[in-house]
């Protein structure tokens, strides 16, 4: 087997680049409600004051509905440094709840009252408020709070400056649209294995029957109810033929009325930059964001290691490699083949083995030929490839196999246990092996704000940034580094 790299990976292997340039930047968004804990029901207490205005804070914030708690980490190019992050923001979150509340660790909401009476909006600025009333009025409540996991992964700016000037000024009209070429490029990738996340990750085999209300509900345990067609989302597909078809589909949308607004476009892979969608035609993609992702109910956090290894390394792969769309054919043509293939491992049975087994195992195989050749770690592969050739492996087979015989009782216990279990530890999650004082220290930050990134750790210390200044956190407590 061999890998067909692209001219621009063979140029990065040539020059030895792929070290530089697969150091991605990553920020992680995770979803959960707040919900009772004795009846499961979303929570109807108020918004954890202690947390501070949920419009204003940097890392934990109201998503769409009150009870949906958002927690945001910092861009960071260390994954284990992220997912540190998010533990301590998952704890910071936890220990700020109700004494009678928990966080649903599930994709699909909890049971809903008969017409979403219980159902409120999260507070927002007017012009967002406006939008969330009108998708109220007009979209089916429940699908729009389902939660997931959003992966956002960017190239560094300084690594792909270089690399532009040095090897491809004399192809591109400038470096923003080579900047945007490899994006697009990569989003294509992504998009199209699209089938593959849902396969390896997929973890949302049921929905209450209170998510139908109204509407035909799905049999029988699937992979994911919240990666088909009757989950999350609102119908409307993007294009990704290039920057400019991607934002002018968008905005064709949005006078149709197809769309509320262009931030109402939820489409599993987008474009980001500038705070305006025409921002990425002449100030190029800033980043990508990854909308396709179960939570893992399994994780206390919602997120594993392995989900996020492995989307970094497809990224690079992706990257590197020769494009997906065949020559010759439409882009949005061939994405649809794709998307219906993703609609069919969303349905299947996840006690059995996927009809599209092979084809994952040959991209695992080209992944691990990949990371051989470019010298990146991936000994975490063996894990993916058993969950494709023994279906109780699944994700969602095990957490089915998990819970008890009725499956929604069996969350609430669950996510009531991980409660009770968290605010059972004195110290702060993700940075238990530093000294109590420092992770009192550096929750009491998360708490204030949350404009922390820990930057890297030294002889029992480690560097934090708050609000762009670095710090130093020791047992002295926090101080500028220059102090």
């Amino acid at each position: 087997m061999s890998i067909y790299y692209s001219n621009f990976g063979q140029t990065i292997r040539f020059n030895d680049l792929s070290r530089q340039l697969s150091q991605l930047i990553m920020g992680l968004e995770v979803e959960m409600h707040r919900v009772n804990r004795q009846d499961g029901h979303l929570s109807n207490r108020v918004y954890p004051t202690s947390l501070g205005d949920p419009v204003q804070h940097h890392a934990i914030k109201n998503d769409f509905g009150y009870t949906q708690m958002e927690v945001i980490t910092p861009a960071n190019v260390n994954v284990f440094a992220s997912l540190d992050m998010l533990a301590a923001l998952n704890d910071t979150v936890r220990k700020n709840l109700a004494a009678d509340e928990s966080l649903w660790l599930y994709s699909m909401p909890p049971v809903l009252n008969p017409g979403r009476t219980e159902f409120k909006i999260a507070p927002a600025d007017p012009v967002k408020t406006a939008y969330m009333e009108t998708v109220v009025a007009r979209r089916d409540i429940a699908r729009s709070i389902t939660s997931g996991v959003h992966i956002n992964l960017g190239l560094a700016l300084d690594v792909l400056h270089y690399v532009y000037h040095q090897f491809f000024e004399d192809q591109y009209q400038n470096e923003v649209d080579f900047t945007n070429s490899l994006y697009m490029k990569i989003a294509q990738g992504l998009m199209h294995y699209r089938w593959v996340f849902t396969l390896l990750f997929g973890e949302a085999p049921v929905a209450d029957a209170s998510f139908y209300e109204g509407r035909d509900s799905l049999q029988g345990y699937v992979r994911s109810v919240r990666s088909s067609s009757y989950g999350f989302g609102n119908g409307v597909t993007g294009s990704y033929q290039d920057v400019d078809s991607y934002i002018a589909k968008v905005k064709e949308d949005v006078a149709l009325g197809d769309l509320i607004a262009e931030r109402e476009f939820y489409d599993v892979v987008r474009l980001k930059g500038q705070d305006e969608l025409a921002d990425l035609a002449t100030k190029g993609v800033q980043y990508l964001e990854l909308r396709m992702l179960d939570l893992d109910a399994l994780s206390k956090t919602g997120v594993s290691e392995v989900m996020v290894q492995f989307t970094e390394l497809l990224f690079v792969y992706l990257m590197m490699t020769e494009s997906v769309v065949p020559d010759g054919h439409d882009v949005d043509e061939f994405l649809q083949e794709s998307r219906q293939r993703n609609e069919s491992v969303a349905l299947e049975d996840p006690f059995n083995v996927s009809k599209y087994q092979a084809e994952a195992l040959s991209l695992l195989s080209n992944l691990e030929e990949f990371a051989y050749d470019n010298r990146f770690k991936a000994d975490w592969l063996p894990e993916l490839r058993r969950r494709l050739t023994d279906p109780l492996e699944s994700p969602a087979a095990k957490l089915i196999t998990f819970l008890t015989d009725d499956f929604y009782q069996g969350m609430l216990a669950l996510s009531n246990q991980r409660q009770v279990g968290q605010l059972r530890l004195r110290g702060l999650a993700g940075f238990s092996d530093l000294p109590l004082t420092e992770q009192k220290q550096l929750q009491a930050e998360l708490v204030a704000h949350g404009d922390v990134n820990v930057v890297n750790r030294r002889l029992g210390t480690f560097f934090v940034q708050i609000q762009g200044q670095e710090y130093l956190l020791s047992k002295k407590g926090l101080f500028q580094k220059n102090e």
